[in-house]
């Protein structure tokens, strides 16, 4: 994932990639899923935030979306508690 598995294998393998600011998410998550919904996305992947944030907005927003061909929806990271830093 990343910078090589997502940017540039597909890249290489002439496959079409959506990416997305960070910015831009934090602003509208939703349209980080309705992107995936619209272009049919097989892949995608963020961190735990990402799908918690997304969750909260479907509920309140009742909204619906289609995902008929996602194959690989991946987490990047793992939570961490806050004050858990093992640097300090």
């Amino acid at each position: 994932m990343g910078l090589i598995g997502g940017i540039l294998q597909p890249f290489y393998a002439g496959f079409p990639v959506t990416l997305m600011l960070p910015v831009a998410f934090l602003q509208r998550a939703l349209c980080w899923l309705q992107t995936i919904s619209l272009t049919r996305g097989t892949i995608s992947g963020g961190p735990p935030l990402s799908y918690d944030l997304c969750v909260r907005k479907i509920i309140t927003e009742r909204r619906a979306l289609v995902f008929t061909r996602g194959a690989q929806y991946l987490s990047a990271a793992s939570p961490r508690a806050i004050g858990t830093d093992p640097g300090k």
